[in-house]
């Protein structure tokens, strides 16, 4: 994933050590899918570029990830 090399390069090397991912426009029958599905291919990526890399011997911590989705189905209703 490109982002996070340019993360590493913008940031002297350092990688992040909490990630922020969020969703919106995700319906409520396909929220599930989208937290088994999207969080997969993070974690697939998070082990790729957080594993051993360019030289290095030792793995980097592991980030949190926190998943936001957004579901804008509001039930108040306001009346004056």
């Amino acid at each position: 994933m490109r982002s996070f090399a340019c993360y590493r390069e913008y940031n002297a090397g350092k990688m992040p050590n909490h990630i922020f991912i969020y969703r919106d426009g995700v319906g409520d029958s396909m929220r599930q899918q989208v937290i088994d599905f999207e969080l997969e291919q993070l974690n697939k990526i998070i082990s790729e570029e957080y594993g051993y890399y360019e030289g290095s011997e030792e793995r980097l911590p592991t980030p949190k990830v926190t998943l936001i989705i957004v579901n804008k189905r509001v039930r108040q209703r306001f009346f004056q």
